[in-house]
């Protein structure tokens, strides 16, 4: 905002003030994010809160979840112009369920992501990587206890190999937020 963008953080549904809503794999709040990009792009210039946005001029950054659900939107919403993607969930949905059973001694991954049961391939943005054509950079502690950084780098691999405009960049000594040098290095 300081130097002068529009920056909007959306309150996703499910945790207040906003309202619930389905969600299963996260879905629901892809479906807020993108509905959200609409809304922007259908008012950016005119006048009102976002007379000074520029429409066209989009980029997204998630941080852990919201780097999932930046997954998702990137591989469906071909006018974001850029994304970060900061210590973010993994682009399949079969190794997120499995990281949620983890996290919360097997309680967890259902209510969370939705059952075991649906299609996970059909539903992760990792099987249609190839549809992104966002720049993404890709930023990681290698001291996360929480989402591994095997994923962004298996996942920046993935998109090299496509031959997809993407850079990954690893810190040391910070954990799954970013704190002192490295987030001002992040920054």
């Amino acid at each position: 905002a300081q130097a002068g963008y529009v920056v909007l953080h959306p309150n996703l549904r499910g945790y207040p003030p906003s309202d619930g809503g389905p969600n299963a794999f996260h879905v629901g709040m892809a479906i807020d994010v993108l509905n959200l990009l609409a809304i922007v792009r259908e008012n950016a210039g005119h006048p009102g809160p976002l007379q000074t946005a520029d429409g066209t001029a989009i980029g997204m950054m998630g941080h852990s979840m919201g780097g999932g659900i930046t997954w998702r939107v990137l591989t469906v919403d071909r006018d974001v112009r850029a994304a970060v993607l900061y210590a973010s969930m993994h682009a399949d949905e079969r190794i997120n369920y499995q990281q949620m059973l983890k996290w919360s001694g097997g309680r967890e991954g259902h209510t969370e992501l939705g059952t075991p049961g649906e299609d996970l391939a059909r539903i992760s943005p990792a099987t249609y990587l190839q549809d992104i054509v966002t720049p993404v950079s890709i930023h990681h502690s290698v001291d996360d206890a929480t989402v591994p950084v095997a994923w962004s780098q298996e996942l920046a691999a993935r998109l090299e190999a496509l031959d997809k405009s993407v850079e990954l960049y690893l810190y040391e000594d910070t954990p799954h937020t970013f704190r002192g040098q490295a987030d001002a290095l992040f920054m």
